[in-house]
């Protein structure tokens, strides 16, 4: 398309617009917010010519200057097309990233979903070992934890003395790799309990141990994978044995992304204390029969 001339006259004849001609679009952006000017297209006669006609108030060379910076227009010959006063021309334009056969997708997009993935994986494995606390108190959701019962075949005495005396008296060799107590009391202590949770990982919680002799223990989470696990053992006689009884309340932050996550510790909790109740049976059991070992 010619420019105006010098004499402002703006009037001239353009080529029938061609869509498939990609035009000069390099700076039509930036050419059409410094001459923005209300304009309006006039095609004429049908036979492929037109006009550019100017709006009162325009100025002609900046007039020509858009016509110029906007080549070609997609308008059907024949019919009008009027823009508004203040028209945004930089909203019809849309700017799309070109990914270049995969180069941003390597360069960017991979590298950052490795990144946040690395993260995601430390802070599982720091949840998991105890390391990183998360106890905001923000959607909270608690779940029961049990009940867990079994029938021993020993006096709710005996069953105390065997859950008490790794706590409150010498921790054996065979206990060392799942117990390790930090603080020691007459009827409480402060101690660390860790569970193997699969994929060689062991998780680690610090608890109190509070015992109320002969019939309950209690215990409370002080850090660990979810902000708060409070659990009971209750003795309670049942004819020449001890019904014992677990039972908890485990709570998680974050809705419902948080019960999710605490039913899977859940259910390794759970888990890791019917291993702990088949050794307090057994060995309850054994020193019924043999006293004197």
């Amino acid at each position: 398309m010619a420019r105006l001339n010098r004499t402002g006259n703006a009037e001239h004849t353009v080529a029938s617009p061609n869509p498939g001609y990609p035009g000069p679009r390099k700076h039509a952006a930036k050419r059409a917010v410094q001459h923005l000017e209300p304009y309006e297209w006039v095609v004429g006669n049908g036979e492929g010519t037109g006009a550019v006609t100017q709006r009162p108030g325009s100025n002609p060379r900046r007039l020509g200057n858009l016509a110029g910076s906007l080549e070609p227009l997609s308008f059907k010959v024949g019919h009008r097309r009027v823009l508004p006063d203040r028209p945004n021309l930089l909203g019809s334009l849309t700017i799309a990233p070109k990914w270049d056969n995969g180069s941003m997708k390597t360069r960017y997009l991979i590298p950052m979903s490795t990144f946040l993935g690395g993260i995601a994986l430390v802070g599982y494995r720091l949840v998991v070992r105890g390391a990183l606390i998360l106890d905001l108190d923000l959607g909270r959701k608690r779940r029961p934890l049990g009940p867990i019962e079994a029938q021993i075949a020993a006096s709710p005495e005996t069953v105390f003395d065997v859950i008490a005396e790794p706590y409150l008296g010498k921790t054996s060799k065979a206990m060392e790799s799942k117990l390790h107590v930090l603080e020691r009391g007459s009827d409480m202590v402060l101690a660390e309990h860790f569970t193997d949770v699969g994929h060689g990982h062991r998780a680690t919680t610090l608890e109190t141990v509070l015992f109320e002799r002969p019939n309950s223990v209690h215990f409370r989470l002080v850090r660990g994978p979810v902000p708060e696990v409070i659990e009971t053992f209750e003795l309670a006689s049942a004819g020449d044995g001890t019904l014992f009884t677990y039972t908890g309340v485990l709570g998680t932050d974050f809705w419902g992304l948080g019960q999710r996550w605490g039913k899977v510790v859940a259910n390794k909790w759970e888990q890791a204390v019917r291993e702990s109740l088949d050794g307090i049976k057994a060995e309850s059991e054994r020193r019924v029969k043999h006293p004197k070992s």
